[in-house]
């Protein structure tokens, strides 16, 4: 089988035979075993295995690491074999360095892992994927105890169950998905587990720095969804994001003191934070776990994001995503349909619409001198994308960046001034003022140029329109680009882009006396 994928006449990518994992309980401890076979290519991507772990809640133990051809393996040396200090995922990493490894010898691995953070009080779970160093294994097997997986749930396409024994096995070929192992029989069950601790934040008394922190938001007005979009942006401002707590149990939140006097939140600590907020403000608020999918095998990584609900005095109802750091305090990015739990029940938010994100770049452009004033306004996803390029950059150093930008997209300019509502006020809507020279058209009356413009690199999934409208002053034109419409209005000629695109659009400028 291996010598139909592999060939040692010549080069060929490297390829993972067989993957074994075990699950099994100790107590409230996951063991984990993981072992794998494979075939060193030319791109040599067995030379080195590292696996992360945190050492405050898990312990990897290396029980085999051999390389070798035709029945004769070795184990590799003591030296090779180290614990470093990890990345930004892990705080430490095993890794395993398979000295003079060629191409065409077989590697094989093993590891046992066991992890006591507390995730598995309520039994085991795990997002098992055919995926070793980007290469899919030919076969996959994957066994938990027969009387443990009587209380699981399970789903994977592509793999097929069967009892082996005192054991449950799970076997697949490529091509398999994903095999998700869960106690949790529905999004709903999962997201309890998720929220216990948020639940029990939100049920304790609130310390004194939270209430100053409402009273600020209070100023906004009696409004209180204004009051609202006022707290989600002084958080943002006074909190540094991080994705996790290392070492800590899925769903874990600290005190809500801890919380203000650290600056430093995860997305559901956020959640938990504004929650309190908008409860000291008279708001009824509760969290909802966001962003995992639609099937009836789930666990709580999946639902990464925490939506806030909030309803006020007179019954009205609205969302929002408290840890969407530089975006608009009252939009959810969703380029695609997004689940929710909300009251027990999953519930889907469509996508953005196209009429949510939207550029209007206006360029007023003198024809004989060159000299240009931009000026842009923004909603939805571009305004996420403005705030993020220009938030915390100083002025001389944004014009540079607008000159880069303007270089990017295919024209040119060289911006003289800069203004921009504050990308760290999330409650108004992004404008920015440009002023500068597009051209130096010498001494013709009558010259060819492009007409600049800021290209955006939106992702095909955003729906949204970019209108850009140019209006010149002084001139007549000899020729423009089919994709424009010309009118001429006022003394001016304003050209506007009714193409899909946005790259810099040829004219001929003919000068007037």
């Amino acid at each position: 089988m291996v010598a139909a994928v592999f060939s040692l006449a010549g080069s060929a990518p490297s390829v993972i035979t067989s993957c074994d994992i075990s699950l099994d309980m100790e107590g409230d401890t996951l063991v984990r075993t993981f072992e794998f076979t494979g075939i060193q290519g030319s791109d040599r991507l067995l030379s080195r295995i590292s696996w992360g772990f945190e050492p405050a809640t898990q312990s990897v133990v290396l029980e085999t690491a051999e390389m070798g051809m035709e029945g004769s393996f070795s184990r590799v040396p003591e030296w090779s074999v180290d614990t470093l200090t990890g990345g930004s995922l892990w705080r430490r990493s095993l890794v395993t360095a398979f000295p003079a490894l060629r191409e065409g010898m077989e590697v094989r691995y093993r590891v046992l892992v066991r992890d006591w953070s507390g995730n598995w009080t309520g039994g085991p779970w795990a997002m098992i994927h055919p995926d070793i160093k980007g290469l899919r294994p030919l076969s996959m097997r994957v066994t938990v105890p027969a009387d443990l997986m009587a209380s699981l749930h399970w789903e994977g396409s592509g793999y097929r169950s069967m009892r082996r024994g005192s054991a449950m096995e799970f076997t697949a070929s490529d091509p398999a998905g994903t095999l998700v192992i869960s106690p949790f029989g529905s999004p709903e069950e999962a997201g309890e587990f998720l929220l216990e601790e948020a639940v029990t934040r939100l049920t304790s008394p609130f310390p004194p720095d939270l209430r100053e922190a409402a009273l600020q938001a209070a100023s906004a007005g009696a409004d209180e969804y204004a009051q609202s979009m006022r707290a989600r942006t002084l958080l943002c401002n006074s909190m540094s994001p991080v994705n996790v707590m290392r070492g800590e149990r899925t769903g874990s939140c600290r005190e809500l003191q801890s919380i203000l006097d650290s600056r430093r939140v995860t997305p559901l600590e956020m959640a938990v934070v504004y929650a309190a907020v908008c409860t000291e403000l008279g708001m009824t608020a509760s969290i909802e776990p966001a962003g995992g999918p639609d099937r009836s095998v789930t666990v709580p990584t999946e639902w990464e994001r925490f939506l806030v609900r909030l309803t006020g005095r007179d019954g009205d109802s609205w969302l929002v995503e408290p840890f969407a750091w530089l975006t608009p305090a009252s939009w959810i990015h969703r380029p695609e349909p997004l689940n929710h739990i909300s009251g027990g029940r999953l519930l889907r938010m469509p996508a953005n619409g196209p009429d949510e994100s939207l550029c209007r770049e206006n360029w007023l452009l003198d024809a004989a001198t060159g000299d240009f004033v931009l000026e842009m306004s923004v909603s939805g996803w571009f305004d996420m994308e403005l705030r993020r390029r220009i938030a915390g950059i100083p002025a001389g150093e944004l014009l540079l960046q607008l000159a880069e930008w303007s270089w990017t997209s295919g024209r040119t300019v060289v911006p003289r001034s800069v203004e921009s509502s504050d990308p760290f006020d999330l409650e108004d809507e992004m404008v920015l003022r440009v002023t500068g020279s597009a051209w130096n058209r010498g001494s013709s009356d009558i010259f060819a140029e492009l007409l600049p413009v800021l290209s955006w690199e939106r992702p095909d999934t955003v729906p949204g329109a970019v209108i850009v409208t140019w209006t010149l002053e002084g001139s007549a034109f000899a020729w423009a680009s089919g994709d424009l419409s010309i009118r001429r209005e006022a003394g001016r000629t304003i050209l506007s882009d009714t193409s899909a695109h946005t790259a810099p659009a040829p004219v001929i400028l003919e000068i007037e006396p």
